[in-house]
């Protein structure tokens, strides 16, 4: 599991910075850059309702993502220790990006 801090304030999802679901999604598949991923698991609060849908939030959770140039992907699943999502203020999860992305050498 990947320690998760998420600063993605209007998402359903959050709480305190920690993520109430058991597991996220990064999607970018061709990105080069931070702003070319986004939390396709974001979903809009609406009026201050959080986390309740997921159950207890936390900081551990499981990242799938399709993200082919990130080098913490490893067969669609995220190995970085440390993963920040940031963004928001905005209904869509395109306003939201992976702030761990890295992107491979090119060779």
């Amino acid at each position: 599991m990947n320690d998760l801090k998420c600063s993605v304030r209007n998402c359903i999802s959050n709480c305190g910075e920690k993520c109430s679901r058991n597991g996220i999604h990064v999607s970018g598949e061709c990105a080069s850059s931070c702003g070319e991923t986004c939390c396709t698991s974001f979903s809009e609060s609406r009026g201050g309702f959080h986390n309740s849908l997921y159950g207890s939030a936390s900081s551990a959770t499981e990242i799938s993502c399709d993200v082919e140039n990130c080098v913490h992907n490893e067969s669609g699943r995220c190995r970085a220790e440390r993963v920040s999502i940031c963004g928001g203020g905005s209904g869509s999860c395109e306003c939201t990006e992976c702030g761990s992305f890295r992107a491979r050498k090119q060779r």
